[in-house]
C-alpha cells in the first residue's frame, strides 16, 4: 500500500485478524509494532488501533451465556460419547461420561484438606491482639500477685514534673 492511500475494511480486517493472531501466539506489544510496520509500512498508532481492536475480540470471547455454552458443552460431550462407543474405545467414552457427571454436577461434593503451615514450614503464628482493658486488668492483677503497688494511670502531661 503506498503512503497515504487508506486502508480498505477487508485489508483493516486482515490486519486485526494478522495481530488478534500474533497476541495469541505470544507476541509482545513490541513485536507487533514491528511486525507491522515492516509488513503493512503503518504508523505504531494506526498499529496500536489494530492491537485494540484484536483486544476487544477477546473480551467479545470472554463474555457468554452460561445455558448457551452448557447446552452446547453437553451436545459435544454426548457426540464424543457416541464416537468413542461407536468405535468401542470405552475407556474414553468413560472419561467423557465421567467429564458430563462433573460438568452437571452430579458427583458428591469432595472435601478438601486444606493444612497451612508457617515459616519454614513450622505451625502458623497466631497472633492475638488484646484489648486495653483486657491488659490492663492482667497488669494490674500480676503487680498484686508481686506485692506491689499498680501505677498504670497515664502520666499527667500538663504538669510538669522535676527537673
Amino acid at each position: 500500500m503506498t503512503a497515504g492511500k487508506k486502508a480498505t475494511h477487508a485489508e483493516i480486517e486482515e490486519r486485526v485478524t494478522a495481530v488478534y493472531r500474533l497476541v495469541i501466539h505470544g507476541a509482545s506489544r513490541d513485536e507487533i509494532v514491528l511486525y507491522g510496520s515492516e509488513k503493512w509500512s503503518v504508523t505504531t498508532r494506526q498499529i496500536q488501533d489494530y492491537l485494540t481492536a484484536a483486544t476487544e475480540r477477546f473480551k467479545t470471547l470472554a463474555t457468554y451465556v452460561r445455558e448457551e455454552e452448557l447446552g452446547k458443552t453437553r451436545d459435544r460431550l454426548e457426540f464424543l460419547y457416541g464416537r468413542n462407543v461407536k468405535a468401542q474405545d470405552f475407556k474414553a467414552a468413560h472419561a467423557v461420561l465421567s467429564d458430563a457427571a462433573k460438568l452437571l454436577g452430579l458427583y458428591a461434593p469432595t472435601a478438601t484438606k486444606t493444612e497451612l503451615t508457617g515459616a519454614n514450614g513450622g505451625p502458623v503464628q497466631i497472633e492475638r491482639v488484646m484489648p486495653d482493658a483486657e491488659l490492663e486488668a492482667r497488669l494490674r492483677l500480676a503487680l498484686e500477685s508481686r506485692g506491689e503497688s499498680p501505677a498504670l494511670e497515664a502520666p499527667d502531661l500538663a504538669t510538669p514534673g522535676p527537673e
